[in-house]
């Protein structure tokens, strides 16, 4: 019980504060292995870990630490997998996803908010759509029982997607990088990574009431 709690506090703290504090890694797991399992179901001992207005359940090897988004380094917080080596000999985390939160006081809908994303980046790119920084219209997915749109950001070498959804106040993205950094099978983690998202939960009460008095 207390080893679940420090952790939904941690997220939680993640999530919610503009300057992310940085995770206590003491344990984290860093010996290296090629033998992690990556399930394409949630299991019955997975975690559930407590955002800003949402929940989610992730293997119980996860460790949460402070990061950025990739390509576009927004400030959010890493839910990572052990250390691995794969047949090449590259080291890194079995898998990664990175939970970025944005306030939404006004209740910005949802694909007005991404429609912005897509402008403004978009700009960078002169109007053209045949720039390989063009952003496309967004595919439409649930997160559980959530709509949520995403969007597949120009990444180089590297394969990114960028997918939303709104939660009271607040609007949440999981950003999501396939990479030679990620060691492992892509595959795998695709269905890892469905598998956790699809235990996406709106969490009303751990939004803060901004009313006067609570009023």
């Amino acid at each position: 019980m207390r080893g679940s709690f420090l952790w939904a506090v941690l997220l939680l703290m993640a999530c919610s504060a503009p300057h992310v504090e940085r995770a206590d890694t003491t344990a984290e797991t860093t010996s290296t292995s090629t033998a992690v399992a990556l399930p394409s179901t949630p299991q019955s001992d997975w975690r559930e870990f407590h955002g800003d207005g949402f929940t989610l359940r992730t293997p119980p090897a996860s460790v949460v630490d402070s990061t950025k988004s990739h390509p576009n380094d927004q400030p959010g917080i890493a839910i990572e997998g052990p250390t691995i080596r794969d047949s090449t000999g590259r080291t890194g985390p079995a898998w990664r996803l990175v939970v970025v939160t944005y306030p939404n006081d006004g209740g910005r809908p949802l694909g007005a908010w991404v429609d912005s994303v897509r402008t403004e980046r978009n700009k960078a790119s002169a109007g053209d759509p045949d720039s390989l920084a063009w952003l496309s219209p967004p595919d439409s997915l649930a997160l559980g029982r959530q709509r949520a749109l995403r969007l597949q950001p120009f990444c180089g070498d590297c394969e990114a997607y960028e997918v939303y959804v709104a939660v009271p106040r607040r609007l949440v993205m999981f950003d999501i990088v396939y990479d030679i950094g990620i060691p492992g099978d892509r595959d795998r983690q695709r269905a890892l990574y469905d598998a956790i998202l699809s235990t996406f939960r709106v969490d009303s009460a751990s939004v803060p009431d901004r009313r006067p008095n609570g009023r």
